[in-house]
C-alpha cells in the first residue's frame, strides 16, 4: 500500500429507509457518497477498477443496523472531522455516520477480525415470555442443530452464543440474539427463528452491534 494512503474506519447506521436494499447497493451508495463529498477514495488497478472499501460483514436484507463498520482507503490523509463534515449533508436518507477514525494501514482486514453479531428481533405474537424463554432454552440445550445452506450441511448450535427474550408490549416480544459471524461461521437470524418455529410470524430485524476479536482482549 502506498505510504501516503490512509485507512479510515467509518461507523455508520443503516435505517428504515434502506432496510430492503442489498449489500451491493449499499456499497454503491457509499462509493457515490464518498465521491460527492470530495473524499479521495483509492481504487484498484486494472481494466475494472473498484473502490478500496471493506465492510466488516454484510447486513441481511430487511435488517437495520446501529453500528455497521466500513474501512476505506484514501489516497491522501484527511482529518476525521473533515470527513464527517463532508459526509454530513450528502448521505442518502437512511444512512447516518456515527464516527470516523484512522486505523493502522496494515492491520488485518475487518472480516478476518469479525467474531459475532448481536441482533434484536421484534416478533408479533401473543406467546408468553415464559413460553418463549423456555423454547429458547430448549434450543440452547441441544447438542447439535443440523442445517443446510446452499447445499452444504453444518451445525448451527455452535454459532448461537446466547438468546434472551423480553416483552415489548401486548403484541410483541423482543428476542436478543448473540450470534457467531466471520471465520468461525455466520448464523442468520431467520434460521434461528426457523428452528424455534417462529419464522412465519411477522418480525423486524435490527443489528445492534458487531463483535470483533479485539473486543475480547
Amino acid at each position: 500500500m502506498n505510504e501516503e494512503h490512509q485507512r479510515l474506519r467509518i461507523i455508520f447506521a443503516k435505517g428504515e429507509n434502506l432496510r430492503y436494499i442489498s449489500h451491493l447497493d449499499l456499497a454503491r451508495a457509499w462509493e457515490r457518497t464518498l465521491r460527492r463529498a470530495g473524499i479521495p477514495l483509492a481504487y484498484s488497478q486494472g481494466y475494472h477498477p473498484h473502490p478500496k472499501m471493506v465492510f466488516a460483514g454484510a447486513l441481511p436484507v430487511g435488517c437495520t443496523g446501529a453500528a455497521e463498520v466500513l474501512d476505506v482507503i484514501l489516497t491522501q490523509p484527511m482529518p476525521p472531522r473533515r470527513v464527517l463534515r463532508g459526509l454530513a449533508h450528502r448521505l442518502p436518507d437512511g444512512l447516518t455516520v456515527v464516527d470516523a477514525t484512522p486505523v493502522y494501514r496494515r492491520a488485518p482486514a475487518l472480516p478476518t477480525l469479525l467474531y459475532g453479531a448481536d441482533y434484536e428481533i421484534a416478533i408479533e405474537t401473543r406467546l408468553s415470555v415464559e413460553d418463549a424463554r423456555s423454547q429458547c432454552q430448549a434450543l440452547l440445550a441441544r447438542d447439535a442443530i443440523s442445517r443446510k445452506f446452499r447445499g452444504k450441511s453444518y451445525d448451527l448450535r455452535p454459532r448461537i452464543d446466547d438468546l434472551k427474550v423480553d416483552r415489548v408490549n401486548h403484541n410483541y416480544l423482543l428476542v436478543q440474539m448473540d450470534l457467531a459471524a466471520g471465520e468461525r461461521g455466520t448464523a442468520r437470524p431467520e434460521e434461528v427463528l426457523d428452528e424455534l418455529g417462529w419464522a412465519e410470524w411477522l418480525y423486524r430485524c435490527h443489528r445492534r452491534r458487531l463483535r470483533f476479536a479485539f473486543d475480547k482482549s
